[in-house]
């Protein structure tokens, strides 16, 4: 058995969580990856996922081993997809649904290659509950979900844990020093700061008080703006504090007009999925989305 297919296994099941997920995105059936799996783990001499409950858990190596082939492995994907693209076209249109912040920074990107083969794309910018609603309708094909939502007839893979931070302008990290917020008991600091959210209910912050402090957010939204990018600039601005994921404000960290905060014993994920009607009648071009995603996923 190839080497090259074995880590394609590998990488499927590394990327969605599950046996059975990534099963169904490789378009093997699941004793047929886990055959795949436990040869790979042979040859290397070391098992590569703890298996759970719910799905498999990457051991240290499978995570070693998934940094050092990720990039080769879709290297070779790439280069696959782009001679294929000179002589296969991808006919019709693509209805996409996600956050706008995410879309814009990444999952567009990242789908440009099949527009340039001739996938027409029409998207839609929403929270999550109507998008999936929207899915299981048949109005969208693909949505970029926040959350997943049981519903008959949909299907979730893993696509991206987006690491969450709480940050501020400059002089916000002069008034809240960073070792009084990482010591125990540090949430109770935050207590009366202006927050600055994606909605009234305050998502992003609760999912961070609850996993970084083990506690609830305190008050309520000085400022909520349905955009990630728009309360990113409220807080260059000084304007209060406020949890976006690192891949939208990693600029401004660097750049100095935004400021970590603090950094909590253990980073705060918020997982993402993509979820598309059950899979065994996706259109050509709502796999090769997938697809192409899941290989983009792991470099963001």
């Amino acid at each position: 058995m190839a080497e090259l297919d074995l880590l394609h296994s590998f990488l499927a099941i590394y990327r969605a969580g599950s046996i059975s997920r990534a099963a169904t995105t490789v378009h093997l059936t699941q004793p047929a990856l886990s055959a795949h799996l436990q040869a790979l783990e042979a040859r290397l001499g070391r098992p590569l996922f703890t298996r759970r409950a719910r799905g498999v858990v990457p051991t240290p190596a499978g995570h070693d081993l998934a940094q050092a082939a990720a990039a080769h492995v879709d290297a070779l994907d790439t280069l696959v997809d782009a001679m294929r693209a000179g002589n296969t076209a991808l006919e019709g249109t693509l209805y996409l649904g996600g956050p706008a912040e995410l879309l814009a920074a990444k999952v567009l990107p990242a789908l440009a290659p099949l527009v340039a083969r001739g996938l027409t794309l029409q998207v839609r910018l929403d929270v999550v509950t109507p998008l999936l609603e929207a899915l299981g309708a048949g109005e969208l094909d693909l949505v970029v979900a926040s959350r997943k939502v049981a519903a008959r007839g949909l299907v979730y893979q893993v696509l991206y844990d987006e690491e969450l931070v709480l940050v501020g302008a400059p002089d916000w990290a002069e008034r809240l020093p960073r070792k009084a917020l990482e010591a125990a008991g540090g949430e109770a600091l935050l207590a009366d700061v202006p927050w600055l959210a994606y909605a009234g209910d305050l998502p992003l912050l609760r999912r961070f008080f609850r996993d970084a402090f083990g506690a609830r957010v305190r008050g309520s939204a000085r400022a909520a703006v349905p955009d990630l990018r728009a309360v990113m600039a409220l807080a260059e601005g000084g304007a209060g504090i406020t949890v976006l994921p690192r891949y939208l404000c990693e600029g401004a960290l660097q750049r100095g007009s935004l400021v970590e905060l603090m950094r909590p014993a253990r980073p705060v994920l918020n997982r993402l999925h993509l979820a598309t009607r059950e899979a065994r009648g996706l259109a050509p071009r709502v796999r090769a989305a997938v697809e192409l995603l899941l290989r983009s996923a792991p470099g963001w």
